[in-house]
Protein backbone atom coordinates (compact mmCIF):
# COMPACT_ATOMS: atom_id res chain seq x y z
CA UNK A 1 0.00 0.00 0.00
CA UNK A 2 0.99 3.60 -0.44
CA UNK A 3 -0.65 6.95 -0.76
CA UNK A 4 -0.85 8.84 -4.06
CA UNK A 5 2.13 11.21 -4.09
CA UNK A 6 4.77 12.38 -6.50
CA UNK A 7 6.68 9.22 -5.67
CA UNK A 8 3.81 6.77 -5.78
CA UNK A 9 0.78 6.99 -8.00
CA UNK A 10 -2.27 4.92 -8.80
CA UNK A 11 -4.82 2.82 -7.03
CA UNK A 12 -4.15 1.19 -3.73
CA UNK A 13 -5.09 -2.45 -3.18
CA UNK A 14 -5.10 -3.62 0.40
CA UNK A 15 -6.55 -6.39 2.53
CA UNK A 16 -8.70 -5.34 5.47
CA UNK A 17 -9.83 -7.72 8.21
CA UNK A 18 -13.08 -6.80 9.87
CA UNK A 19 -14.02 -7.70 13.42
CA UNK A 20 -15.89 -10.74 12.20
CA UNK A 21 -12.66 -12.03 10.60
CA UNK A 22 -14.09 -11.47 7.11
CA UNK A 23 -11.39 -10.65 4.57
CA UNK A 24 -12.28 -8.14 1.89
CA UNK A 25 -10.19 -6.77 -0.94
CA UNK A 26 -10.95 -3.18 -1.74
CA UNK A 27 -9.50 -0.48 -3.96
CA UNK A 28 -8.85 2.87 -2.40
CA UNK A 29 -7.64 6.14 -3.83
CA UNK A 30 -5.69 8.06 -1.21
CA UNK A 31 -5.52 11.85 -1.24
CA UNK A 32 -3.47 14.21 0.90
CA UNK A 33 -6.66 15.86 2.15
CA UNK A 34 -8.15 12.73 3.68
CA UNK A 35 -6.48 10.95 6.62
CA UNK A 36 -5.18 7.53 5.53
CA UNK A 37 -6.10 4.37 7.40
CA UNK A 38 -3.52 3.24 9.93
CA UNK A 39 -1.93 -0.15 10.25
CA UNK A 40 0.98 -1.52 12.24
CA UNK A 41 3.15 -3.84 10.17
CA UNK A 42 4.36 -3.60 6.57
CA UNK A 43 5.69 -6.75 4.91
CA UNK A 44 8.15 -6.18 2.06
CA UNK A 45 8.67 -9.22 -0.12
CA UNK A 46 9.50 -10.33 -3.66
CA UNK A 47 6.92 -11.22 -6.34
CA UNK A 48 8.00 -14.85 -5.98
CA UNK A 49 7.13 -14.99 -2.28
CA UNK A 50 4.14 -12.65 -2.34
CA UNK A 51 1.46 -15.39 -2.06
CA UNK A 52 3.10 -16.75 1.11
CA UNK A 53 3.62 -13.21 2.42
CA UNK A 54 -0.11 -12.50 2.04
CA UNK A 55 -0.92 -15.74 3.83
CA UNK A 56 1.39 -14.62 6.63
CA UNK A 57 -0.23 -11.16 6.67
CA UNK A 58 -3.73 -12.59 6.94
CA UNK A 59 -2.64 -14.72 9.90
CA UNK A 60 -1.00 -11.69 11.56
CA UNK A 61 -4.26 -9.78 11.15
CA UNK A 62 -6.13 -12.65 12.80
CA UNK A 63 -3.77 -12.42 15.79
CA UNK A 64 -4.38 -8.70 16.16
CA UNK A 65 -1.39 -7.25 14.29
CA UNK A 66 -2.74 -5.10 11.43
CA UNK A 67 -0.55 -5.95 8.45
CA UNK A 68 -0.28 -5.41 4.71
CA UNK A 69 2.12 -6.46 1.95
CA UNK A 70 4.10 -4.79 -0.83
CA UNK A 71 6.30 -6.56 -3.35
CA UNK A 72 9.61 -5.16 -4.49
CA UNK A 73 8.59 -4.76 -8.14
CA UNK A 74 5.75 -2.47 -7.14
CA UNK A 75 8.08 -0.49 -4.88
CA UNK A 76 10.75 -0.10 -7.56
CA UNK A 77 8.11 1.17 -10.00
CA UNK A 78 6.65 3.73 -7.62
CA UNK A 79 9.57 5.09 -5.62
CA UNK A 80 12.76 6.83 -6.68
CA UNK A 81 16.29 6.16 -5.44
CA UNK A 82 19.83 5.60 -6.61
CA UNK A 83 19.38 1.84 -6.14
CA UNK A 84 16.77 -0.66 -4.97
CA UNK A 85 17.61 -0.52 -1.25
CA UNK A 86 17.10 3.25 -1.31
CA UNK A 87 13.77 2.82 -3.10
CA UNK A 88 12.63 0.39 -0.41
CA UNK A 89 13.79 2.77 2.32
CA UNK A 90 11.94 5.70 0.72
CA UNK A 91 8.81 3.56 0.58
CA UNK A 92 9.13 2.69 4.27
CA UNK A 93 9.61 6.37 5.16
CA UNK A 94 6.47 7.23 3.19
CA UNK A 95 4.44 4.54 4.94
CA UNK A 96 5.59 5.66 8.37
CA UNK A 97 4.31 9.15 7.54
CA UNK A 98 1.11 8.09 5.77
CA UNK A 99 -0.02 5.02 7.71
CA UNK A 100 1.85 5.17 11.00
CA UNK A 101 3.56 1.80 10.60
CA UNK A 102 5.93 0.87 13.41
CA UNK A 103 7.09 -2.56 12.19
CA UNK A 104 8.67 -3.71 8.93
CA UNK A 105 8.99 -7.41 8.12
CA UNK A 106 11.42 -8.26 5.33
CA UNK A 107 9.93 -11.45 3.94
CA UNK A 108 12.77 -12.97 1.97
CA UNK A 109 16.49 -13.64 1.89
CA UNK A 110 18.94 -11.17 0.37
CA UNK A 111 18.31 -12.68 -3.08
CA UNK A 112 14.62 -11.74 -2.71
CA UNK A 113 14.81 -8.42 -0.85
CA UNK A 114 18.22 -6.70 -1.04
CA UNK A 115 20.24 -5.64 1.96
CA UNK A 116 22.26 -2.45 2.39
CA UNK A 117 26.03 -2.78 2.84
CA UNK A 118 27.46 -0.26 5.30
CA UNK A 119 31.01 0.98 4.82
CA UNK A 120 32.76 -0.06 8.04
CA UNK A 121 36.37 -0.91 7.18
CA UNK A 122 38.02 -3.14 9.76
CA UNK A 123 41.64 -4.01 8.94
CA UNK A 124 41.80 -6.35 11.95
CA UNK A 125 39.03 -8.48 10.47
CA UNK A 126 40.07 -7.88 6.85
CA UNK A 127 36.57 -6.74 5.96
CA UNK A 128 35.24 -3.49 4.53
CA UNK A 129 31.45 -3.79 4.32
CA UNK A 130 28.80 -4.99 6.77
CA UNK A 131 25.33 -6.07 5.56
CA UNK A 132 22.72 -4.37 7.73
CA UNK A 133 18.94 -4.06 7.84
CA UNK A 134 19.33 -1.12 10.22
CA UNK A 135 19.35 0.98 7.04
CA UNK A 136 15.63 0.21 6.62
CA UNK A 137 14.87 1.04 10.27
CA UNK A 138 16.89 4.21 10.87
CA UNK A 139 15.08 6.61 8.54
CA UNK A 140 16.91 9.85 9.33
CA UNK A 141 19.40 11.32 6.87
CA UNK A 142 20.47 9.55 3.67
CA UNK A 143 23.37 7.54 5.09
CA UNK A 144 25.35 8.83 2.09
CA UNK A 145 25.66 12.61 2.41
CA UNK A 146 28.29 13.01 -0.29
CA UNK A 147 26.65 10.44 -2.61
CA UNK A 148 29.85 8.48 -3.10
CA UNK A 149 28.15 5.10 -2.68
CA UNK A 150 29.87 4.41 0.66
CA UNK A 151 26.95 4.20 3.09
CA UNK A 152 27.41 5.06 6.78
CA UNK A 153 30.96 6.24 6.09
CA UNK A 154 31.71 7.92 9.40
CA UNK A 155 34.15 10.31 7.74
CA UNK A 156 31.51 12.03 5.64
CA UNK A 157 28.02 10.65 6.39
CA UNK A 158 25.60 11.50 9.19
CA UNK A 159 23.97 8.44 10.75
CA UNK A 160 22.22 8.49 14.11
CA UNK A 161 21.56 4.72 14.11
CA UNK A 162 18.42 4.93 16.26
CA UNK A 163 15.65 2.74 14.77
CA UNK A 164 12.50 4.62 13.76
CA UNK A 165 10.70 1.34 13.09
CA UNK A 166 11.26 -2.16 14.42
CA UNK A 167 12.54 -4.53 11.76
CA UNK A 168 13.20 -8.22 11.27
CA UNK A 169 13.89 -10.51 8.31
CA UNK A 170 12.43 -13.94 7.53
CA UNK A 171 15.19 -15.25 5.24
CA UNK A 172 13.25 -17.50 2.85
CA UNK A 173 14.63 -17.90 -0.69
CA UNK A 174 12.02 -20.24 -2.16
CA UNK A 175 8.29 -20.76 -1.98
CA UNK A 176 8.88 -24.00 -0.06
CA UNK A 177 10.93 -22.18 2.58
CA UNK A 178 8.33 -19.41 2.73
CA UNK A 179 5.52 -21.93 3.25
CA UNK A 180 7.53 -23.58 6.01
CA UNK A 181 8.09 -20.22 7.73
CA UNK A 182 4.37 -19.42 7.73
CA UNK A 183 3.37 -22.88 8.98
CA UNK A 184 6.05 -22.74 11.66
CA UNK A 185 4.80 -19.45 13.05
CA UNK A 186 1.18 -20.60 13.13
CA UNK A 187 2.19 -23.80 14.93
CA UNK A 188 4.34 -21.86 17.42
CA UNK A 189 1.50 -19.46 18.22
CA UNK A 190 -0.85 -22.36 18.82
CA UNK A 191 1.70 -24.13 21.04
CA UNK A 192 2.57 -21.19 23.30
CA UNK A 193 -1.10 -20.51 23.97
CA UNK A 194 -1.62 -23.96 25.45
CA UNK A 195 -1.92 -24.11 29.21
CA UNK A 196 0.39 -27.12 29.12
CA UNK A 197 3.29 -25.20 27.51
CA UNK A 198 5.51 -25.50 30.57
CA UNK A 199 8.57 -25.70 28.30
CA UNK A 200 8.33 -21.91 28.02
CA UNK A 201 9.55 -21.74 31.60
CA UNK A 202 13.02 -22.95 30.55
CA UNK A 203 16.06 -21.01 29.32
CA UNK A 204 19.21 -22.74 28.06
CA UNK A 205 22.51 -20.87 28.38
CA UNK A 206 25.45 -22.42 26.54
CA UNK A 207 29.02 -21.20 27.02
CA UNK A 208 31.66 -22.56 24.66
CA UNK A 209 35.41 -22.33 24.80
CA UNK A 210 37.02 -18.94 24.88
CA UNK A 211 39.95 -20.20 22.81
CA UNK A 212 40.13 -20.60 19.04
CA UNK A 213 43.51 -20.84 17.40
CA UNK A 214 45.62 -17.96 18.68
CA UNK A 215 42.58 -15.98 19.81
CA UNK A 216 41.24 -16.20 23.33
CA UNK A 217 38.49 -14.36 25.16
CA UNK A 218 39.35 -16.02 28.45
CA UNK A 219 36.37 -16.70 30.70
CA UNK A 220 34.13 -14.30 28.75
CA UNK A 221 31.59 -16.96 27.59
CA UNK A 222 30.73 -18.12 31.12
CA UNK A 223 30.89 -14.59 32.54
CA UNK A 224 28.39 -13.40 29.94
CA UNK A 225 26.01 -16.31 30.55
CA UNK A 226 26.16 -15.74 34.30
CA UNK A 227 25.33 -12.07 33.73
CA UNK A 228 22.33 -12.97 31.57
CA UNK A 229 21.25 -15.56 34.14
CA UNK A 230 21.04 -12.77 36.73
CA UNK A 231 18.58 -10.89 34.46
CA UNK A 232 16.23 -13.82 33.84
CA UNK A 233 13.16 -14.10 36.09
CA UNK A 234 10.42 -16.70 36.56
CA UNK A 235 12.19 -19.30 34.46
CA UNK A 236 14.42 -22.29 35.11
CA UNK A 237 17.92 -21.71 33.77
CA UNK A 238 19.85 -24.66 32.35
CA UNK A 239 23.59 -24.01 32.04
CA UNK A 240 25.65 -25.98 29.52
CA UNK A 241 29.23 -24.80 30.06
CA UNK A 242 32.34 -26.10 28.41
CA UNK A 243 34.11 -25.29 31.68
CA UNK A 244 31.66 -27.58 33.52
CA UNK A 245 32.14 -30.41 31.05
CA UNK A 246 28.44 -30.69 30.15
CA UNK A 247 28.43 -28.87 26.80
CA UNK A 248 28.25 -31.02 23.68
CA UNK A 249 26.28 -31.29 20.46
CA UNK A 250 24.27 -34.05 22.12
CA UNK A 251 23.45 -32.06 25.27
CA UNK A 252 22.47 -29.05 23.17
CA UNK A 253 20.11 -31.10 21.03
CA UNK A 254 18.67 -32.80 24.11
CA UNK A 255 17.86 -29.50 25.82
CA UNK A 256 16.47 -27.93 22.63
CA UNK A 257 14.24 -30.93 21.99
CA UNK A 258 12.75 -30.50 25.48
CA UNK A 259 11.67 -27.01 24.48
CA UNK A 260 12.84 -23.69 25.89
CA UNK A 261 11.82 -20.05 25.55
CA UNK A 262 15.37 -18.83 24.92
CA UNK A 263 18.61 -20.46 23.83
CA UNK A 264 21.73 -18.38 24.22
CA UNK A 265 25.23 -19.28 23.05
CA UNK A 266 28.46 -17.46 23.87
CA UNK A 267 31.75 -18.31 22.26
CA UNK A 268 33.47 -18.30 18.90
CA UNK A 269 31.54 -19.01 15.73
CA UNK A 270 31.44 -18.86 11.96
CA UNK A 271 28.64 -18.80 9.42
CA UNK A 272 28.30 -22.59 9.53
CA UNK A 273 28.92 -23.47 13.19
CA UNK A 274 29.25 -22.60 16.87
CA UNK A 275 32.57 -23.63 18.40
CA UNK A 276 31.89 -25.67 21.54
CA UNK A 277 35.37 -26.77 22.63
CA UNK A 278 38.60 -27.81 20.94
CA UNK A 279 37.56 -28.66 17.39
CA UNK A 280 34.06 -29.78 18.42
CA UNK A 281 31.44 -27.72 16.64
CA UNK A 282 27.68 -27.39 16.60
CA UNK A 283 27.12 -27.22 12.83
CA UNK A 284 24.35 -26.40 10.42
CA UNK A 285 24.01 -30.17 9.90
CA UNK A 286 23.17 -30.53 13.60
CA UNK A 287 20.56 -27.77 13.35
CA UNK A 288 18.92 -29.47 10.37
CA UNK A 289 18.42 -32.58 12.53
CA UNK A 290 16.52 -30.74 15.25
CA UNK A 291 12.97 -32.04 15.62
CA UNK A 292 11.58 -30.01 18.51
CA UNK A 293 8.40 -29.27 16.56
CA UNK A 294 6.63 -26.12 17.70
CA UNK A 295 8.57 -25.88 20.97
CA UNK A 296 10.77 -23.23 19.43
CA UNK A 297 13.27 -21.04 21.28
CA UNK A 298 14.45 -17.56 20.46
CA UNK A 299 18.17 -17.96 19.81
CA UNK A 300 20.58 -15.18 20.78
CA UNK A 301 24.34 -15.24 20.38
CA UNK A 302 27.37 -12.98 20.35
CA UNK A 303 29.31 -15.40 18.10
CA UNK A 304 30.55 -13.79 14.90
CA UNK A 305 29.30 -14.47 11.35
CA UNK A 306 26.52 -16.82 12.49
CA UNK A 307 23.80 -14.60 10.95
CA UNK A 308 25.66 -14.10 7.66
CA UNK A 309 22.54 -14.50 5.57
CA UNK A 310 23.50 -12.27 2.63
CA UNK A 311 25.98 -14.55 0.85
CA UNK A 312 25.95 -17.80 2.86
CA UNK A 313 23.39 -20.31 4.12
CA UNK A 314 24.31 -19.52 7.70
CA UNK A 315 23.50 -21.42 10.87
CA UNK A 316 21.11 -18.66 11.94
CA UNK A 317 19.03 -19.19 8.78
CA UNK A 318 18.90 -22.93 9.33
CA UNK A 319 17.59 -22.43 12.85
CA UNK A 320 14.76 -20.28 11.50
CA UNK A 321 14.04 -22.23 8.32
CA UNK A 322 14.12 -25.80 9.71
CA UNK A 323 10.54 -27.02 9.09
CA UNK A 324 10.79 -29.72 11.80
CA UNK A 325 12.03 -27.50 14.61
CA UNK A 326 15.03 -25.27 15.22
CA UNK A 327 14.08 -21.81 16.47
CA UNK A 328 11.38 -19.20 15.94
CA UNK A 329 13.96 -16.41 15.64
CA UNK A 330 17.69 -15.75 15.70
CA UNK A 331 19.55 -12.70 17.01
CA UNK A 332 23.11 -12.65 15.72
CA UNK A 333 25.82 -10.92 13.76
CA UNK A 334 26.21 -10.77 9.99
CA UNK A 335 29.98 -10.35 10.24
CA UNK A 336 32.84 -10.52 12.75
CA UNK A 337 32.12 -9.63 16.35
CA UNK A 338 34.33 -8.20 19.07
CA UNK A 339 34.18 -8.41 22.85
CA UNK A 340 36.25 -7.66 25.91
CA UNK A 341 38.03 -10.43 27.77
CA UNK A 342 36.90 -12.29 30.87
CA UNK A 343 34.36 -10.52 33.13
CA UNK A 344 34.68 -7.29 31.10
CA UNK A 345 32.74 -8.98 28.28
CA UNK A 346 29.50 -7.42 29.52
CA UNK A 347 30.81 -3.91 28.89
CA UNK A 348 30.38 -2.73 25.29
CA UNK A 349 30.66 -4.51 21.94
CA UNK A 350 28.73 -7.68 21.16
CA UNK A 351 28.83 -9.01 24.71
CA UNK A 352 26.77 -6.05 25.88
CA UNK A 353 24.46 -6.20 22.87
CA UNK A 354 23.70 -9.82 23.75
CA UNK A 355 22.50 -9.19 27.30
CA UNK A 356 20.59 -6.05 26.36
CA UNK A 357 18.12 -8.28 24.50
CA UNK A 358 17.14 -9.83 27.83
CA UNK A 359 17.16 -6.51 29.63
CA UNK A 360 14.63 -5.15 27.13
CA UNK A 361 12.48 -8.29 27.34
CA UNK A 362 12.25 -8.23 31.12
CA UNK A 363 11.39 -4.55 31.07
CA UNK A 364 8.25 -5.39 29.09
CA UNK A 365 9.46 -5.13 25.48
CA UNK A 366 8.24 -8.62 24.65
CA UNK A 367 7.98 -8.34 20.86
CA UNK A 368 11.07 -9.48 18.98
CA UNK A 369 11.40 -6.22 17.07
CA UNK A 370 11.16 -4.23 20.29
CA UNK A 371 13.89 -6.33 21.85
CA UNK A 372 16.17 -5.68 18.88
CA UNK A 373 15.30 -1.98 18.67
CA UNK A 374 15.75 -1.33 22.38
CA UNK A 375 19.10 -3.12 22.45
CA UNK A 376 20.39 -1.07 19.51
CA UNK A 377 19.00 2.21 20.83
CA UNK A 378 20.41 1.78 24.33
CA UNK A 379 23.78 0.69 23.02
CA UNK A 380 24.07 3.72 20.74
CA UNK A 381 22.93 6.19 23.37
CA UNK A 382 25.42 4.79 25.87
CA UNK A 383 28.43 4.45 23.61
CA UNK A 384 28.02 6.18 20.24
CA UNK A 385 26.66 9.72 20.57
CA UNK A 386 27.16 10.27 16.83
CA UNK A 387 28.50 7.79 14.33
CA UNK A 388 30.07 10.61 12.35
CA UNK A 389 32.22 11.57 15.34
CA UNK A 390 33.11 8.08 16.44
CA UNK A 391 36.75 7.22 15.88
CA UNK A 392 36.64 3.54 16.78
CA UNK A 393 34.82 1.60 14.10
CA UNK A 394 34.26 -1.56 16.18
CA UNK A 395 31.37 0.16 17.98
CA UNK A 396 29.73 0.97 14.66
CA UNK A 397 30.50 -2.51 13.37
CA UNK A 398 28.72 -4.04 16.39
CA UNK A 399 25.51 -2.13 15.78
CA UNK A 400 25.47 -2.53 12.00
CA UNK A 401 26.05 -6.29 12.09
CA UNK A 402 23.45 -7.04 14.79
CA UNK A 403 20.32 -8.41 13.11
CA UNK A 404 17.03 -10.12 13.86
CA UNK A 405 16.18 -13.09 11.68
CA UNK A 406 12.54 -13.37 12.66
CA UNK A 407 9.12 -11.75 12.75
CA UNK A 408 9.53 -8.39 14.55
CA UNK A 409 5.86 -8.33 15.65
CA UNK A 410 5.99 -11.71 17.39
CA UNK A 411 5.37 -11.58 21.14
CA UNK A 412 7.34 -13.98 23.33
CA UNK A 413 5.22 -15.03 26.33
CA UNK A 414 6.53 -14.27 29.77
CA UNK A 415 7.57 -17.10 32.06
CA UNK A 416 4.96 -18.51 34.39
CA UNK A 417 6.90 -20.53 36.94
CA UNK A 418 5.00 -20.71 40.22
CA UNK A 419 6.40 -18.39 42.85
CA UNK A 420 7.88 -20.61 45.56
CA UNK A 421 10.21 -18.04 47.08
CA UNK A 422 9.13 -16.74 50.50
CA UNK A 423 9.39 -13.02 51.22
CA UNK A 424 12.58 -11.77 52.87
CA UNK A 425 12.01 -9.92 56.16
CA UNK A 426 14.54 -7.75 58.00
CA UNK A 427 13.95 -6.43 61.56
CA UNK A 428 15.56 -3.09 62.39
CA UNK A 429 14.04 -2.68 65.87
CA UNK A 430 14.25 -4.11 68.45
CA UNK A 431 17.93 -5.02 68.27
CA UNK A 432 19.99 -7.47 70.31
CA UNK A 433 20.40 -5.09 73.22
CA UNK A 434 18.90 -4.03 76.57
CA UNK A 435 16.10 -1.48 76.77
CA UNK A 436 15.25 0.55 79.87
CA UNK A 437 11.61 0.85 78.93
CA UNK A 438 8.63 -1.45 78.58
CA UNK A 439 7.68 0.03 75.17
CA UNK A 440 9.95 -0.79 72.24
CA UNK A 441 9.33 0.09 68.53
CA UNK A 442 8.91 -2.82 66.11
CA UNK A 443 10.17 -1.75 62.67
CA UNK A 444 10.86 -4.10 59.78
CA UNK A 445 10.86 -4.37 55.98
CA UNK A 446 9.52 -6.98 53.54
CA UNK A 447 10.95 -7.24 50.00
CA UNK A 448 7.68 -7.85 48.12
CA UNK A 449 3.92 -7.23 48.32
CA UNK A 450 2.25 -9.35 51.00
CA UNK A 451 -1.23 -10.47 51.94
CA UNK A 452 -0.59 -10.76 55.70
CA UNK A 453 2.02 -9.75 58.31
CA UNK A 454 2.41 -10.57 61.99
CA UNK A 455 4.84 -11.31 64.79
CA UNK A 456 5.36 -13.80 67.57
CA UNK A 457 6.73 -12.60 70.90
CA UNK A 458 8.33 -15.18 73.19
CA UNK A 459 6.75 -18.07 71.32
CA UNK A 460 3.20 -16.79 71.76
CA UNK A 461 0.59 -17.04 68.95
CA UNK A 462 1.09 -14.63 66.04
CA UNK A 463 -0.26 -11.11 66.43
CA UNK A 464 -1.40 -9.53 63.15
CA UNK A 465 -0.01 -6.12 62.15
CA UNK A 466 -0.38 -3.95 59.07
CA UNK A 467 3.09 -2.45 59.33
CA UNK A 468 5.51 -1.04 61.87
CA UNK A 469 4.12 -0.80 65.40
CA UNK A 470 5.18 -0.52 69.06
CA UNK A 471 5.56 -3.39 71.52
CA UNK A 472 4.01 -2.20 74.79
CA UNK A 473 3.72 -3.58 78.31
CA UNK A 474 6.88 -5.64 78.00
CA UNK A 475 7.84 -7.40 81.21
CA UNK A 476 11.26 -7.12 82.74
CA UNK A 477 13.67 -9.73 81.45
CA UNK A 478 14.68 -11.46 78.20
CA UNK A 479 12.48 -11.58 75.08
CA UNK A 480 12.54 -13.12 71.61
CA UNK A 481 10.60 -11.83 68.59
CA UNK A 482 10.11 -13.15 65.03
CA UNK A 483 8.21 -11.38 62.23
CA UNK A 484 6.27 -13.37 59.63
CA UNK A 485 4.69 -12.44 56.27
CA UNK A 486 2.70 -14.19 53.53
CA UNK A 487 3.29 -13.04 49.95
CA UNK A 488 0.55 -12.91 47.32
CA UNK A 489 1.48 -16.44 46.17
CA UNK A 490 0.94 -17.88 49.63
CA UNK A 491 4.61 -18.29 50.56
CA UNK A 492 5.29 -17.72 54.28
CA UNK A 493 8.50 -15.92 55.14
CA UNK A 494 10.09 -15.47 58.57
CA UNK A 495 12.72 -13.07 59.84
CA UNK A 496 15.70 -14.13 61.87
CA UNK A 497 14.69 -14.05 65.55
CA UNK A 498 15.85 -11.06 67.55
CA UNK A 499 16.75 -11.46 71.26
CA UNK A 500 16.51 -8.40 73.48
CA UNK A 501 16.16 -7.54 77.17
CA UNK A 502 13.98 -5.13 79.12
CA UNK A 503 15.74 -3.84 82.27
CA UNK A 504 13.84 -3.35 85.57
CA UNK A 505 12.75 0.17 86.43
CA UNK A 506 15.10 2.26 88.64
CA UNK A 507 14.53 2.00 92.48
CA UNK A 508 12.55 4.71 94.33
CA UNK A 509 14.38 7.58 95.99
CA UNK A 510 14.66 7.58 99.87
CA UNK A 511 15.26 10.92 101.56
CA UNK A 512 16.53 12.26 98.39
CA UNK A 513 19.19 9.51 98.24
CA UNK A 514 18.89 6.55 95.91
CA UNK A 515 19.14 3.31 97.83
CA UNK A 516 21.27 0.63 96.10
CA UNK A 517 19.29 -2.44 95.09
CA UNK A 518 20.68 -5.78 94.05
CA UNK A 519 19.40 -7.92 91.21
CA UNK A 520 16.79 -9.56 93.43
CA UNK A 521 15.24 -6.23 94.31
CA UNK A 522 16.50 -6.39 97.96
CA UNK A 523 18.51 -3.85 99.88
CA UNK A 524 22.17 -4.53 99.51
CA UNK A 525 23.36 -7.13 102.07
CA UNK A 526 26.03 -4.91 103.52
CA UNK A 527 23.41 -2.26 104.37
CA UNK A 528 21.19 -4.84 106.06
CA UNK A 529 24.14 -6.28 107.97
CA UNK A 530 25.18 -2.86 109.10
CA UNK A 531 21.68 -2.17 110.37
CA UNK A 532 21.55 -5.42 112.34
CA UNK A 533 24.95 -4.82 113.98
CA UNK A 534 23.99 -1.25 114.93
CA UNK A 535 20.78 -2.42 116.56
CA UNK A 536 22.62 -5.02 118.62
CA UNK A 537 25.06 -2.43 119.93
CA UNK A 538 22.24 -0.12 120.93
CA UNK A 539 20.48 -2.90 122.91
CA UNK A 540 23.63 -3.75 124.87
CA UNK A 541 24.23 -0.13 125.79
CA UNK A 542 20.68 0.31 127.13
CA UNK A 543 20.83 -2.77 129.34
CA UNK A 544 24.13 -1.77 130.87
CA UNK A 545 22.77 1.60 131.89
CA UNK A 546 19.84 0.00 133.74
CA UNK A 547 22.17 -2.11 135.96
CA UNK A 548 23.85 0.95 137.20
Amino acid sequence: MTRETGKAKGLLTCTLLLVGMLTLKVQLVMAHSSPPPKFENLIVTSPLLEPQAWKFAEWKNLTGVSTSVLNTTWIYDHYSGVDNPERIRNCIKDFVSAYGISYVTIFGDADQVPVRYAYVPDPDAQQTYVPTDLYYADLNYTWDDNRDGLYADKRYDTVDGIPDVYIGRLPASSTAEAEAVVSKHIAYWSEVNKTSATWLNRVVLAAGTGVWGTGSMGTAPTALKDWISSIIRNRTVVKLYESNGNLSAYSLRSEIDKGCAFLNFAGHGYYSFWLLYGNTRYRTEDVKLLANGAKLPVVTTMAGFTARFDDQDCIGEWFVLNPQGGSIAYFGSTRVTWCYLNEAVVYRLMGEMDWRIYEAYYEGYTRLGQMWGQAVTRYIRNHIPAFSNETWNKEQETVMAFILLGDPTLTIPEGSLPDITPPAIAIFSPQNTTYATSSVPLTFTVNEPVSWMGYSLDGQPNATVTGNTTLTGLSTGAHRITVYANDTSGNMGASDPVHFTVAPPPPPAVGGVVVPVNKLGLLAPWILGLGIVSTAVMVVLVRRRKRR
